[in-house]
């Protein structure tokens, strides 16, 4: 197929009935091209993965365009992606519309990504304690362990470990900076002192 040929029918492909398109938008914004969208993300994922955000840079019409001051393109459709953390591979996505029919809150959007029996990383945004998985610690998030944000007596390097439950809570300073983990896969506050840089490896 020619490149003029796909560009002729990637301009007039549709995928959705434009004579039910406003009710089905009234509870999904992404109705029109829900059902291949869904088609499209579809990917057995394996045993790591990571989930995390993106901005699809875009500044035209659109009811549920995103700014976020701190991304190169600052205006445009935020994503959240899972990805397989070995092959590389996108696995599933879901575009943030503001109003999910089943709901916009992060603990809800990473059940929705996540995939069972795997071993996931996620950002600050996303993590919480409830969720026991492996990612970032938010400040705001309610649950947490407060006492972990306190890092101005803390040294650099300095390692702490605390236990609640099946969960297991990290937290190390890199630099002047924290460093939150909340995991889930781990059962032991140890420091495997033969790997990475020994500065590193520093117990508090």
């Amino acid at each position: 197929m020619s490149e003029k040929r796909f560009s002729l029918l990637l301009r007039a492909v549709r995928f959705d009935d434009i004579e039910t398109r406003n009710v089905r938008k009234a509870n999904d914004k992404l109705e029109p091209i829900r059902s291949v969208f869904d088609d499209f993300v579809h990917f057995v994922i394996r045993k790591h993965c990571t989930i995390d955000e993106m901005l699809e840079g875009f500044r035209g019409r659109c009811s549920f365009r995103q700014y976020i001051a701190n991304k190169p393109n600052k205006y445009g459709i935020k994503i959240q992606a899972l990805i397989d953390s070995r092959a590389f591979y996108t696995s599933n996505v879901e575009v943030y519309v503001e109003t999910h029919p089943d709901g916009d809150s992060p603990s809800r959007i990473v059940k929705r990504l996540i995939a069972s029996k795997s071993k996931t990383t996620i950002y600050n945004w996303n993590s919480s304690i409830p969720l026991t998985n492996e990612g970032h610690f938010e400040k705001k998030q309610k649950g947490n362990f407060s006492g972990f944000l306190e890092t101005k007596k803390r040294e650099v390097n300095s390692t702490l470990s605390r236990y609640r439950k099946d969960v297991l809570l990290t937290s190390y300073i890199p630099k002047k900076n924290k460093n939150i983990m909340i995991s889930s896969m781990h059962d032991q506050g140890k420091i495997d002192s033969e790997s990475g840089d020994p500065k590193q490896n520093q117990k508090s």
